[in-house]
C-alpha cells in the first residue's frame, strides 16, 4: 500500500488535471481540494473549480465550443430532454427553468454561499436525431470595500465538464432505454 504522503500527491496530480475519480462501485466522485490544501470556490459535477491554479481558458474558435457543447443522440427530444433534466439535478444543480417545447432548461450550480454556475442546455429534433447544446457559466460575486458587490461572469469552456455531463447523459439514456 502506498504511504500518505504518496497518495497525497497522486490525489493532487488528480485533482490539478480535473479528473474526477471512480469508486470501486463505478460511481463518479468529485473530491474537494481543500482537503488536501488548495482553496477552491467549490465543486459540481465532478469539476473542482480553483481559486488560484485555475488553468487558463483555452483559446477556442466559434466552432470549436460549439464542437465542445454539443452532441446528437438517436434517442427522442422527449427522452434526451427529461434525460438532461435528471442529470442537472444529479449533478447538484437546481431547475429554474423548463421549456419542452423550445427545447429550453435552464439550472443553477451553487459552488459556496456567493459564487456559482449557470448551466443551460438545448435540445433540438434534427431528422431522427436530437441534438443537444450544454452551456455553462461561472458567476462569482467579488466584494470591493468601496464600490460594493460586483458579479463576474465567465463562460466555463472545460472540456471535462461537458465530457462528464454528456457521459452522465448517456448513461442516463441506456437506464431509460432498458426500462
Amino acid at each position: 500500500m502506498k504511504s500518505l504522503t504518496e497518495f497525497q500527491k497522486l490525489l493532487v496530480k488528480i485533482l490539478v488535471i480535473g479528473v474526477t475519480v471512480t469508486s470501486f462501485s463505478g460511481c463518479a466522485a468529485p473530491i474537494v481540494l481543500a482537503a488536501v490544501g488548495f482553496g477552491t470556490i467549490g465543486t459540481i459535477g465532478g469539476l473542482s473549480l480553483l481559486r488560484h491554479h485555475e488553468q487558463p481558458q483555452p483559446n477556442l474558435t466559434p466552432l470549436e465550443i460549439q464542437s465542445l457543447q454539443t452532441r446528437e443522440y438517436t434517442a427522442s427530444k422527449e427522452k434526451v430532454f427529461s434525460s438532461m433534466i435528471s442529470v442537472f439535478q444529479d449533478l447538484g444543480y437546481t431547475i429554474s427553468i423548463v421549456d419542452s417545447k423550445s427545447g429550453l432548461i435552464q439550472a443553477k450550480g451553487l459552488l459556496n454561499s456567493s459564487d456559482h454556475i449557470n448551466a443551460a442546455a438545448f435540445v433540438e429534433s434534427e431528422g431522427n436525431k436530437t441534438k443537444i447544446r450544454l452551456s455553462f457559466v461561472k458567476v462569482i460575486k467579488i466584494s470591493h470595500r468601496h464600490r460594493g458587490v460586483k458579479k463576474d461572469s465567465t463562460q466555463v469552456l472545460d472540456a471535462t465538464l461537458y465530457q462528464n455531463t454528456f457521459e452522465h447523459l448517456e448513461s442516463e439514456l441506456f437506464i431509460r432505454s432498458s426500462r
